[in-house]
């Protein structure tokens, strides 16, 4: 990256001609990886925008906020997962929705240690309404497994922007500004 925070090739010597079979490579994976992962968001928005008011119970039992703001976020969370789910599989605003689900599931791991920490019994509302008692170490080992494959995506999403700009025929190939935030 170059000093001025453009994604055009510095110049420095270290950098290699692009591998065409690993740019595929991680293109593909990552195509495969984020349709998978934008369905299980979807999937997981509907179950919450279905039963709204069971979803609110959860939200309640965190005892983090008053309503009428947990009522707000029962409601409009679920529509968000779905909307980020939906940009991971048309591949539009697809840096947007990984950060935005990077900070989702940074708050969801940070409420779920907070309830942890207040010894409170709840159940996490995750995938809809479920009578089961949060295994807190669960929670926390799948939101953080969520976290790393979100990383993972920002990670190949910017190597592949990168290495599109710094293939010797980029020229030829450049992709168009709605194209540029996608793998």
């Amino acid at each position: 990256m170059a000093s001025d925070g453009n994604l055009e090739p510095s110049g420095a010597p270290d950098e290699a001609p692009l591998e065409p079979a690993l740019y595929q490579w991680v293109y593909w994976t990552s195509v495969v990886v984020g349709a998978v992962f934008g369905s299980f968001w979807v999937y997981v928005g509907f179950l919450k925008a279905k039963d709204p008011m069971s979803f609110l119970i959860d939200v309640r039992s965190f005892q983090l906020l008053d309503d009428p703001w947990a009522a707000y976020l029962a409601l409009g969370l679920p529509w968000l997962e779905i909307t980020c789910g939906l940009c991971l599989l048309v591949h539009k605003f697809y840096f947007a929705a990984l950060l935005v689900m990077a900070g989702m599931l940074s708050v969801f791991l940070g409420a779920i240690f907070s309830a942890q920490s207040r010894g409170l019994d709840i159940t996490c509302g995750c995938f809809g309404k479920s009578a089961n008692a949060t295994v807190y170490s669960e929670i926390i080992l799948r939101d953080t497994g969520l976290i790393a494959i979100t990383l993972l995506l920002l990670g190949s999403a910017f190597w592949l922007a990168r290495a599109r700009h710094r293939s010797p025929d980029s020229h030829e190939a450049a992709p168009s500004e709605d194209e540029s935030h996608s793998p």
